[in-house]
């Protein structure tokens, strides 16, 4: 058996979080954090209770594959992330995946569901 990945959207304001199966084939929605200065001990709580070794972070970058200003604001959440802790951070492109969630959830649903977009195409490469 192996340990279950969460999928992280970072946005702004919000965090959408996604969880695979134990056998990493499947992403499923898991919640929505806001972002506050309890951010990095509420999702090393999540990893903790959830047994999660893996987090794989939503990287915004441009359509031209350049880095933006928010993909420098992801790089330093997930250093801060893994910072005194025995996490394996790894990124996901992420390109269009928010545009992708708009389209088909409500805006309420789009941050998690753009995490499970984002943690389902990193699982689909690696299966």
């Amino acid at each position: 058996m192996t340990n279950k990945i969460l999928g992280i959207d970072h946005g702004g304001s919000r965090l959408g979080l996604a969880i695979s199966d134990s056998m990493q084939m499947i992403a499923m929605p898991y919640k929505k954090l806001e972002n506050s200065a309890k951010l990095i001990d509420e999702i090393r709580a999540i990893c903790q209770a959830e047994e999660i070794k893996k987090i794989v972070v939503g990287l915004p970058l441009a359509l031209s594959g350049d880095d933006t200003e928010q993909t420098k604001i992801v790089r330093e959440f997930a250093n801060d992330l893994k910072k005194d802790s025995e996490l394996i951070i790894e990124f996901e492109d992420e390109r269009l995946t928010s545009k992708m969630a708009t389209q088909v959830f409500s805006r309420d649903e789009k941050d998690v569901q753009a995490a499970v977009i984002i943690l389902q195409s990193y699982l689909d490469k690696n299966n």
